[in-house]
């Protein structure tokens, strides 16, 4: 991302437009993108407490959250 701001700054392109959707799988980021090793254990803690208790958030709900 840092890459891509400072092509804007430098190189005046312009930022493609995504339209923001929710992770809900591995499967949903970038190709070749990873955590650390700490971030990988708290995702995994806190997904596993949220199936435990079944919470699930659809994206209508997080925009309103977000809001």
């Amino acid at each position: 991302m840092v890459v891509e701001f400072s092509d804007c700054y430098i190189e005046n392109k312009i930022l493609m437009y995504v339209k923001e959707q929710l992770i809900s799988s591995m499967s949903d980021l970038p190709e070749k993108s990873k955590l650390s090793g700490i971030s990988k254990v708290l995702v995994k803690r806190v997904n596993r407490l949220w199936r435990k208790e079944k919470q699930m958030v659809s994206y209508t709900e997080y925009e309103m959250f977000a809001k």
